[in-house]
């Protein structure tokens, strides 16, 4: 019988396993390309809805070998949670390379919506980390009133987690600039807030907020207070107490409702505490 050098079979075997890994690869690309699209977008579809707790009508979904492209998505109205609906342009996801062969791989999200965008990098631990530029806002305020909420929203840099649990940390920056309150069918603003700037941290689904302020607006505001975030708006609960100061632009009807709401102090401040939940909440 014939015999084989050890350096012969070493490089046998390495053949062997590159003809191997190739002959899979080759395989996964041929069941990529031949699996019904239809199928495999439904799916998709399906996970997204059930995990984010949203209902999705809209868009064209493309698998490529290492990531998953979206156009033309429309995420549908859901009044119970007061959230119009919103259309992404564009987005894809993709591996986060470094994190495959942890013990807590990820995905990295580059998204297009309205006029803006927004990245974030989505952990199997249910950890986001996300940042979003830009957004122009235009939402109806769905409490039986017609007015719509405009404004840009510059900066939101969030660090948090999917769902919240008990355990999980929280971190939210949040700039927005322009924003006002418009009645429908009217051009003039019927409330200017200005530039609004948000800081907070939480644990669980109970958030500090430490800073809470607006300018160059009618009024301007300075606040703290807590926040309990639920499944919707009207199950969330907050408690801030905010001083209000009225500038030359304040409309006089809403300054003399503040007068009836509260005391106003000799500098021209109003101390309010705003309570109840999100939905609807009290002012005193």
């Amino acid at each position: 019988m014939k015999r084989f050098s050890l350096s012969f079979r070493l490089r046998w075997l390495k053949i062997f396993f590159a003809s191997l890994v190739l002959f899979i690869i080759g395989a996964g690309i041929g069941v990529a390309v031949s699996f019904p699209s239809g199928i495999l977008e439904q799916r998709l579809v399906t996970l997204i809805e059930q995990q984010g707790q949203i209902s999705i009508s809209e868009g064209a979904f493309a698998f490529g070998f290492i990531n998953l492209t979206a156009r033309n998505v429309l995420v549908d109205e859901q009044p119970d949670k007061n959230i119009p609906p919103i259309r992404i342009e564009r987005a894809k996801l993709s591996p986060l390379w470094g994190s495959l062969f942890s013990d807590n791989p990820g995905v990295h999200l580059d998204s297009r919506l309205m006029s803006g965008a927004v990245v974030a990098d989505l952990f199997e631990n249910g950890q986001i980390i996300a940042n979003a530029q830009h957004l122009m806002l235009d939402f109806p305020i769905q409490n039986g009133w017609s007015l719509t909420l405009t404004g840009l929203l510059e900066n939101a840099d969030l660090d948090s987690a999917m769902p919240l649990t008990n355990a999980s940390q929280s971190e939210l920056n949040l700039t927005l600039n322009k924003v006002s309150l418009r009645e429908e069918g009217k051009d003039k603003a019927m409330l200017t807030l200005g530039d609004i700037a948000l800081k907070a941290k939480g644990k669980g689904q109970a958030f500090r907020i430490t800073e809470l302020t607006a300018k160059n607006g009618d009024f301007e505001l300075e606040g703290r207070g807590n926040l309990r975030l639920g499944s919707s708006p009207r199950n969330s609960t907050v408690s801030l107490r905010v001083t209000i100061k009225p500038t030359e632009s304040a409309d006089s009807g809403l300054v003399e409702l503040l007068k009836l709401a509260t005391k106003e102090k000799a500098n021209g401040e109003f101390e309010v505490r705003i309570s109840g939940n999100l939905a609807n909440p009290s002012i005193h």
